[in-house]
């Protein structure tokens, strides 16, 4: 074989391998490519896990408070039950706790330690004398009835009810209340209502101008008496003291004025 021949052939076969070089680096450096996109796609994968996973638990603890919070919230919606306390009979406190336990939806035990929180003076003893505490919260309900009955006639009620009026320590809103309560008890409702909770007001100037209303419920006396601000208060008690600081020099008596005395010849 020539020389020239030779070297030819030498330069195809370099060239050739080097062709073969640049396909293994090609090859090489995709298949580093698919590498890494798997990679990527692996690591995505495992975001979308991590997060869904941190959403269910998230999921799973807001659920959680709001049931804590739905049965714990209404704790202090229980009045306190104390036998001394004539406005608020062992039947009526019962009513209160299963209108609580309807709202907040308590279960029975919750039910009864909230009740249970709420028993003070001789109630709070007669529940520490019991010498069984395992029983379903009706079966609490007809002992505390049986312990703390209310026998009040409605007579004694009404009385009751009209000699109480506004202390002159107390707001108007306040005695509002009270007396209200007591009407309920009385099933007294309407233009009833409204005239007793006027008879209970001691102020002449508040009771008049309560009366010149002609109200129809008391929710609308509500709105008058609530409207009385402490500076009108203290103006009717300034026209009250003036009048009585007013003095007949006729008869030498106060409260009026020489031309309105009955005295006069």
């Amino acid at each position: 074989m020539s020389p020239l021949r030779r070297r030819k052939r030498r330069a195809v076969s370099s060239e050739n391998e080097s062709q073969v070089r640049r396909t293994e680096d090609n090859v090489s450096v995709s298949g580093t490519g698919t590498t890494q996109e798997s990679d990527n796609a692996e690591k995505n994968g495992n975001v979308e896990v991590l997060l869904h996973f941190t959403e269910v638990i998230s999921n799973f603890m807001e659920n959680s408070n709001r049931r804590a919070n739905s049965s714990t919230t209404g704790a202090d919606a229980i009045p306190i039950f104390d036998p001394s306390n004539l406005e608020l009979t062992s039947q009526k406190w019962c009513n209160k706790v299963d209108e609580c336990r309807s709202i907040f939806q308590w279960t029975e035990e919750t039910t009864i330690y909230f009740a249970i929180k709420k028993l003070k003076g001789l109630a709070e003893i007669w529940y520490r004398s019991l010498p069984v505490f395992l029983k379903t919260w009706d079966q609490w309900k007809k002992e505390l009835q049986s312990a703390f009955p209310f026998h009040e006639d409605y007579c004694n009620m009404l009385e009751r009810m009209i000699q109480r009026v506004k202390q002159p320590e107390e707001n108007y809103v306040h005695y509002y209340y009270k007396k209200l309560s007591m009407l309920n008890e009385l099933e007294i409702f309407g233009k009833r209502a409204v005239s007793c909770i006027i008879g209970g007001i001691t102020d002449v100037l508040v009771r008049t101008s309560a009366k010149a209303g002609q109200y129809e419920s008391p929710e609308m006396l509500l709105c008058y008496l609530s409207s009385l601000t402490e500076t009108q208060i203290l103006n009717t008690e300034f026209q009250r003291k003036s009048q009585e600081t007013v003095m007949c020099y006729n008869c030498n008596k106060p409260g009026h004025k020489f031309r309105y005395c009955k005295m006069r010849n």
